[in-house]
């Protein structure tokens, strides 16, 4: 009997009945504030409704002296109600005030959450719903379930759980539910107290709380089918299997449904935002990746290749150079694939204000000596900064470059304190843009390498030349990695995305797969990683969300259970076996 005790207390008290006041039948569950026992009853101030005489005032007592805690955006009523009851305290009491006569023939349920807290420690009255019928029987079916985030599997709290009886598509868009429940914490969500029948299921992040779907940034879930809400029975109304064991008892199978909660793509393109970081440069942020580009001028046109576009990774960032470096603004109309996004009258940073900021940040105010715009010139090692066995040297130029001569920038390898140099290969990542150099070498492990670059191998857009450059760097040495092997075992036919993530669950490397094989990465930086599995659907190479109306589901993604910890100078070895 022990294992069922947790059962038996989770639905002693909402099956029930209290005290029948009019024609009110209560039920109320147990939990909360220390010491805290369920209502003592339940005061109706009856009310004429269309068929008969219905409560819409009720007082619930407790033990000792309660608060609410914001009842209005933790309070959940089901089935909704047209107008929104008053809450209030008196003492030990909360008092419900509901504004219109309810239903007839209805079981209500109220949700208070966490919202009841005692009065001197505020301690709350978790997961306390309180129960109450409209007719002469209280319903009794129940459904459970979980809500997750379909991308990160984390659980999904506070969102809606719709049901609806009619189960036509695009009810969600067009009608409020029939019934209510939020999620809790785990993402966990309970309905008991249903009517037989037949339900859709769906799940809203309800942005602006009106139970309507018609937002496109409100997340959704939704299944397949429609559900059907079982008869869970106290453990004390089951025979045993064995009738000479007493303490043998059958529960019913509980089902529960998982729903995973995504965005829907919204295909309007928007631009967010417009801004100028520096010097001969504006950014446009948009919403979406851009496709196509175009740009038409409404005050003071510029003739020629005026701008140069360096789009980033997905496309949905534009960094435009302007090639008029005393342009002091640009009056322009945004479009993409033909649409019109916006218009910009943006304001270009000058040549004075750009010298005042550098002054600035260097600490010497306007008072100190003017440094020139230049080209600068940057990369990813130098002292203190060891390179990685498994990349490559990056200079990275301020500005794009308009021309160039790679034969004046030379990779050495210092030994003995000499300077050798070595051939490398190099190549602008950024082509047309210029702004990225990629210098490819197999770097020997802890050596010393230097990079020199000759005045004016670089000119820039604006027709600024780079100043002499002499960086000094080292490699790391192979006892500072370790080897990560993953042995995975896929079902057929599968096609899938292997991610391994770093702690801050950023992905760190992915690897398409579509056959059970042995993943083997060396060059490992030592710590703690993560790992899932994405399934590739439709082969595009990412994680593709669901689509509602079209009853697509978004693509599955599977954590792998534990953190997989890579140590220095050690062979880590994974199994992991998709099922």
């Amino acid at each position: 009997m022990p294992k069922y005790a947790t059962l038996l207390l989770r639905f002693l008290f909402i099956c029930a009945l209290a005290v029948i006041t009019s024609c009110a039948n209560v039920v109320a569950p147990s939990g909360g504030p220390k010491d805290v026992t369920p209502p003592a009853y339940v005061k109706s101030e009856p009310a004429q409704g269309a068929s008969g005489v219905l409560a819409r005032k009720m007082e619930i007592r407790f033990n000792e002296f309660v608060q609410l805690n914001d009842p209005f955006t933790k309070v959940v009523i089901s089935p909704p109600v047209e107008e929104f009851p008053e809450f209030r305290t008196r003492g030990k009491y909360v008092v419900v005030t509901f504004p219109k006569a309810l239903q007839s023939g209805m079981t209500y349920s109220i949700d208070f959450g966490d919202c009841i807290q005692d009065i001197t420690e505020d301690n709350p009255y978790s997961n306390f719903r309180y129960v109450f019928s409209t007719g002469d029987h209280v319903d009794s079916l129940s459904l459970l379930g979980f809500v997750i985030n379909a991308f990160s599997l984390e659980p999904e709290k506070a969102a809606s759980v719709y049901l609806y009886r009619n189960g036509y598509d695009s009810i969600p868009y067009k009608k409020i539910p029939d019934f209510i429940a939020r999620t809790r914490v785990d993402g966990s969500f309970e309905f008991t107290n249903l009517p037989s029948g037949n339900y859709k299921i769906f799940v809203l992040r309800d942005n602006n709380t009106n139970m309507i779907y018609d937002q496109p940034n409100e997340g959704i879930a939704f299944l397949d089918s429609l559900v059907i809400p079982q008869y869970i029975p106290l453990p004390d109304t089951i025979k045993a299997t064995d009738s000479t064991k007493s303490d043998s008892i059958v529960m019913p199978v509980i089902k529960h449904y998982l729903l995973r909660l995504f965005e829907e793509i919204d295909t309007n393109q928007r631009l967010l935002k417009a801004q100028t970081p520096q010097l001969g440069q504006f950014q446009l942020i948009f919403k979406w990746p851009v496709r196509d580009l175009q740009y038409r001028f409404l005050k003071k046109p510029q003739s020629g290749s005026w701008v140069l576009n360096e789009f980033s990774k997905n496309r949905d960032t534009v960094s435009c150079w302007v090639t008029d470096i005393h342009l002091d603004s640009v009056f322009i109309e945004v479009s993409d694939q033909g649409i019109v996004m916006d218009t910009l009258e943006i304001g270009m940073k000058r040549m004075a204000d750009t010298t005042k900021q550098i002054n600035n940040r260097s600490g010497k105010g306007n008072s100190g000596k003017e440094q020139q715009f230049k080209l600068i010139v940057q990369t990813n090692a130098g002292p203190g900064r060891n390179l990685d066995l498994n990349g490559q040297l990056k200079l990275q130029f301020l500005h794009p470059v308009a021309d160039y001569d790679l034969s004046k920038v030379i990779l050495k390898e210092i030994i003995d304190s000499v300077g050798i140099p070595v051939k490398a290969t190099m190549a602008f990542t950024d082509p047309g843009i210029n702004r990225h150099l990629e210098i490819v070498y197999p770097w020997k492990a802890q050596a010393s390498y230097a990079i020199e670059i000759l005045p004016a191998v670089f000119r820039d857009i604006y027709g600024l030349s780079n100043d002499s450059v002499f960086v000094k760097f080292n490699t790391t040495q192979y006892e500072d990695y370790g080897v990560l092997k993953i042995n995975l075992k896929l079902p057929d036919n599968s096609n899938c995305i292997f991610q391994l993530l770093n702690e801050s669950n950023s992905v760190v490397l992915e690897t398409p797969v579509s056959t059970s094989r042995l993943l083997t990465y060396e060059y490992m930086k030592a710590g703690n990683y993560k790992a899932r599995i994405v399934y590739d659907n439709n082969g595009n190479g990412k994680w593709d969300t669901g689509c509602y109306l079209r009853n697509i589901q978004p693509e599955k993604v599977m954590n792998y259970p534990r953190t997989m910890s890579i140590k220095k100078n050690w062979d880590t070895e994974i199994d992991w076996e998709i099922k």
